[in-house]
């Protein structure tokens, strides 16, 4: 199941934060719904390191990786 759930946050990340947030794994505060608009997988990222409890250096590793990834399609999205 949780490969599963890592395929889908890599085509669908709004989609999987939504069920996440419907069973209750994050809790949607202002800046989740804020990211889950703009930036959705550095959400996914930060969603996934919190509720793993990686250590302090893999989490900054995962938001950072998940932050590329963002940055990446809105360059992408930019030049089209």
């Amino acid at each position: 199941m949780g490969c599963i759930a890592v395929v889908l946050g890599m085509f669908f990340p709004r989609l999987v934060l939504a069920v996440a947030w419907a069973i209750g794994i994050c809790n949607a505060t202002f800046w989740g719904v804020i990211g889950w608009i703009f930036i959705p997988y550095t959400t996914l990222a930060a969603t996934v390191a919190s509720t793993n409890g990686l250590g302090q250096d893999w989490t900054i590793v995962v938001i950072v990786a998940g932050m590329i990834v963002d940055f990446g399609f809105l360059a992408y999205s930019s030049e089209t």
